[in-house]
């Protein structure tokens, strides 16, 4: 696994850019005491089913019970299937951009991703026979807006942006031509590009989180492929294993704060261990009486797993069944017909690095319920490790769609060299303060880029926006300004910014073209 330890060191030598402290609006005294903010909202997207498998609708707040650590819960907010809806003058034409939600107005969106890193050619192939099959049985006009990418060994790619049409997406799949994915034939289940394909993997997965972030609703993500290896823990090195399982931590939480569901629906046709779910009564293991088994353990704890993101995040993993259509169709199905229940912890105890877990029962006998597992404490550490912000900032640097995470504008000011930034405040993470303010601390990486897109040179900067009492931060016109000063930068084109918020992780991408 030497590729693991390769990767740390990559990630880590990225942190040593010496940062500078600004304070973004009025400086406070020192010495001023932190306030934890312990309120806060957990939002469950939940979609109910009856013993046929079919979504059931109709169902109020009262035919809900919901327990965190075998605690019940009051819901203070819910929203059936019914209130998730498009605004009423989208068409199949309407140009769907995550950059602006409000297209989105409330409807669940579909995201499907075809695996050409970690699944064999004619398995792939089979797969993208039945997502065609698939979208052959769906109206011309989807009932969603519906993105079509791919991921490979190469690189990660968009096939076809948010639509309502059918055509496109077929079209789009027409067109592509499926790779051989070379790491996997290379390494089957062990050696170097195992560690390619993990690092790959989790990549995609924040960047479709990063990149879906400002839309609403519930996202289910139907990934059609292998996914990741399965990695014991035990096989690694004890700082290897952390980072990992720091990393795939952080990517739940990425996955969860984005309201993503993956749906994994591996078409392969041969099963390499039983120890993988593969038809209803397996999954059964993940719904004991009611949504979670209510496991001890965080769900990493075993195995370093991607049929653990599945359950975890409200999904599924289905593994060696021949109508993966149908599959595709029940997970796309489950995202639609789905309830939102939000409810407010009554623990608030904050162990760091925790699982709470959560178990949603549905009142009504004979029916189903699927929602994600639990959630990380907010008091997790994870996002401020030194591996995962050195993760995070790298592939955003890198990445292959833009991260809206955090909104921003970036604009050259009048002193050569210099930048402002502009981040909307209601995105980022603000603590109290003992006078009345409020500070978020952020991460700024900006990321000097050649004609042919190719890293240069980077800068990171440790930065710090405080608010004075009674501004009102959960408005978007609120906006928190940052001075970024670089020095020479004579071979660049366009700069890419990227901001991260330093408590939760989360990220926005901004490409500012240089002119001669």
């Amino acid at each position: 696994m030497t590729s693991f330890s390769a990767l740390r060191l990559l990630l880590c030598s990225l942190l040593l850019v010496p940062s500078v402290a600004v304070l973004a609006q009025d400086d406070l005294p020192p010495g001023i005491n932190t306030l934890r903010v312990t309120s806060r909202l957990v939002l469950l997207d939940v979609s109910v089913v009856d013993k046929e498998g079919h979504p059931v609708s109709g169902l109020t707040a009262k035919d809900f019970q919901v327990f965190e650590e075998k605690q019940l819960q009051r819901i203070v907010s819910f929203e059936s299937a019914a209130d998730h809806t498009l605004p009423p003058n989208v068409t199949a034409a309407t140009i769907f951009d995550p950059a602006q939600p409000r297209v989105f107005g409330s409807s669940p969106v579909t995201i499907l991703v075809l695996d050409e890193v970690n699944t064999h050619f004619s398995d792939l192939a089979y797969g993208i026979k039945c997502l065609k099959d698939y979208l052959n049985k769906q109206p011309a006009t989807l009932t969603q807006p519906t993105e079509l990418l791919v991921v490979r060994d190469s690189g990660f790619q968009q096939l076809s942006p948010y639509t309502l049409d059918r055509g496109r997406l077929l079209g789009a799949l027409a067109k592509h031509v499926p790779s051989q994915a070379w790491a996997l034939e290379q390494s089957k289940s062990a050696g170097p590009g195992v560690g390619d394909r993990l690092d790959r993997s989790i990549s995609v997965l924040e960047q479709i989180a990063q990149n879906s972030a400002p839309i609403r609703a519930h996202k289910n993500l139907i990934w059609v492929g292998a996914g990741f290896p399965s990695v014991d823990p035990d096989a690694l090195t004890p700082g290897t294993d952390t980072m990992l399982k720091n990393m795939l931590q952080h990517v739940t939480d990425t996955l969860l704060d984005s309201r993503i569901s993956l749906y994994s629906i591996d078409p392969t046709s041969t099963l390499p261990t039983m120890d993988e779910i593969i038809n209803d009564d397996q999954m059964g293991v993940f719904s004991i009486g009611g949504s979670s088994a209510g496991n001890i353990l965080s769900p990493f704890d075993t195995n370093l797993d991607f049929d653990h993101l599945g359950p975890v995040t409200g999904g599924r993993s289905i593994r060696g069944q021949n109508d993966v259509d149908r599959y595709i169709n029940d997970g796309v199905l489950s995202g639609t017909q789905s309830y939102t229940l939000g409810y407010r912890p009554t623990d608030n105890a904050e162990t760091p690095g925790a699982f709470r877990h959560i178990r949603v029962v549905c009142l009504r006998p004979g029916l189903t319920v699927r929602t994600h597992d639990g959630y990380y404490t907010t008091g997790s550490k994870t996002a401020k490790t030194r591996d995962t912000i050195g993760y995070d900032l790298n592939n955003a640097a890198t990445a292959d769609l833009p991260l809206h995470g955090l909104d921003f504008t970036v604009e050259a000011d009048s002193k050569p060299g210099e930048f402002i930034l502009h981040v909307h405040a209601d995105g980022l993470t603000w603590t109290s303060q003992s006078n009345g303010a409020s500070t978020a601390n952020v991460e700024v990486l900006v990321v000097a880029l050649s004609a042919k897109n190719k890293i240069l040179s980077h800068t990171l900067h440790s930065e710090t926006a405080t608010a004075n009492p009674n501004v009102d931060l959960h408005s978007s016109a609120q906006l928190a300004r940052f001075a970024i000063e670089l020095g020479p930068r004579p071979k660049a084109t366009h700069l890419r910014f990227v901001v991260r918020d330093a408590s939760n992780g989360r990220m926005g991408t901004f490409d500012l073209p240089l002119t001669k």
